[in-house]
């Protein structure tokens, strides 16, 4: 059985390149409960950033998206 480090890695990383079902998800939690110095978020923001760098440079955000994209830029950083 894996060690309680390495499960909780495991489980980040299944849960940012794949997604976790509610089983692994509330034993995501439990583990991150004793670690709240923890970055759960580091590796989702790692396979986002890796994910970006391969999107082809020309590619467009559908429209929609990108009014959100710029709607929740506006909210959060205000207008100049």
């Amino acid at each position: 059985m894996a060690s309680e480090p390495d499960r909780l890695v495991e489980l980040l990383v299944t849960r940012a390149t794949e997604g976790l079902p509610t089983a692994q998800e509330d034993e995501l939690k439990e583990l991150l409960v004793g670690r709240p110095d923890s970055d759960a978020n580091a590796l989702e923001r790692a396979a986002a950033a890796v994910h970006l760098a391969c999107i082809e440079p020309n590619a467009s955000l559908p429209s929609d998206l990108r009014r959100k994209l710029d709607r929740d830029a506006e909210r959060y950083f205000g207008t100049e």
